[in-house]
């Protein structure tokens, strides 16, 4: 069975609690020979495919690690910080606003929907936006990305230079891809359900095979660890947005995620938008945004693993040991960031 985005991942893998501030500074003579020998087999000893990168920046000094970060891999709900944005900056434009009402029917209903999964009706643009973020809840990510619509979305992301990032129309065409439609053929509800049955369940790769031009679309969400902290570096620091009043509410809503608690260090303030599918034997994860150590001090980070387990058994081992892989290289930074190791 497909299990979208799933709970458990979120489980395995909000409001983190800011602690007391200290004025650090990034030592230039920090080697990055030395971090990369530190963080690197964290993620050349998971299976399958794994991206990661981290640009920390203090008091006008930068560090970097990257590993396979040019290369797109599939980022699942990940890509929703995109959505958010722009609805914040449509919003700023006076094209959508927080109290619109969007019905929720079969007519939208997404799969692995926590939120609105089983409620028809009316809610307000907000409700949406952070069932989006908080519970990847797909119903309201369809809602949203319906009434900012997708183009806009993708003339964003091209607009900021992000070269190695697509999105799909809604996430119930990529459910209809990946059971087999056409590229941008919806089933919709009743037919994905269906499907979901199928004894030749996966038809289609996670990994778009069918990639386009950002501004075309693409089948199914995928990224490169570059393009995220490209976006959240800039993002965090108020540059896609005219209002700091917009720029607080974006922050909040990358803080409601439990999972931060999970590997954000203690006493720093974390912000995330996490992705992950259960498409056996395909699984994925990703976890990219940013970490707020002091007023002046920032890591922005993206993480992702692509890998299959044709038995499904190593699953949980792999989603555990990729969330202490990230937590471990969090903390290596901080280390650099405040003691120069």
């Amino acid at each position: 069975m497909v299990k979208w985005f799933r709970r458990d991942f979120i489980s395995i893998l909000t409001l983190a609690s800011a602690g007391t501030f200290f004025t650090p500074m990034i030592s230039k003579a920090i080697n990055s020979d030395d971090l990369e020998a530190k963080i690197f087999p964290l993620f050349t000893n998971l299976p399958g495919k794994s991206t990661m990168k981290i640009k920390a920046v203090s008091q006008g000094n930068s560090m970097d690690v990257s590993l396979n970060s040019d290369i797109p891999l599939f980022c699942g709900s990940s890509f929703k910080v995109f959505v958010l944005t722009v609805f914040l900056r449509q919003m700023e434009e006076g094209k959508v606003n927080f109290d619109e009402e969007l019905v929720i029917n079969d007519d939208v209903r997404v799969l692995s929907s926590p939120v609105f999964g089983g409620v028809s009706g009316k809610t307000t643009a907000l409700i949406a936006l952070e069932a989006m973020m908080m519970h990847s809840d797909n119903t309201a990510t369809d809602l949203i990305m319906a009434y900012v619509t997708p183009q806009a979305v993708r003339e964003f992301i091209a607009e900021i230079g992000l070269t190695n990032t697509l999105i799909p129309d809604s996430i119930s065409v990529m459910f209809s891809y990946l059971l087999g439609a056409k590229n941008g053929e919806d089933w919709g509800w009743e037919k994905i359900n269906q499907e979901m049955n199928s004894p030749n369940l996966p038809a289609r790769s996670i990994i778009n095979q069918e990639q386009s031009s950002i501004t075309e679309g693409a089948a199914t969400p995928s990224a490169s660890s570059t393009d995220f902290v490209n976006f959240y570096s800039r993002a965090l620091q108020g540059e896609f947005f005219k209002q700091e009043e917009t720029l607080t509410e974006f922050k909040r809503i990358l803080r409601l995620p439990a999972i931060l608690d999970k590997f954000i260090p203690s006493g720093a303030i974390g912000y995330v938008k996490g992705g992950s599918i259960d498409l056996q034997p395909q699984y994925a994860l990703c976890l990219a945004g940013g970490v707020n150590f002091s007023a002046d001090t920032w890591a922005y980070y993206s993480f992702m693993i692509n890998w299959e387990d044709s038995t499904g058994k190593e699953t949980a081992n792999i989603s555990g040991n990729f969330l202490n892989s990230v937590k471990a290289s969090l903390k290596i930074i901080e280390n650099a960031i405040y003691n120069g190791r």
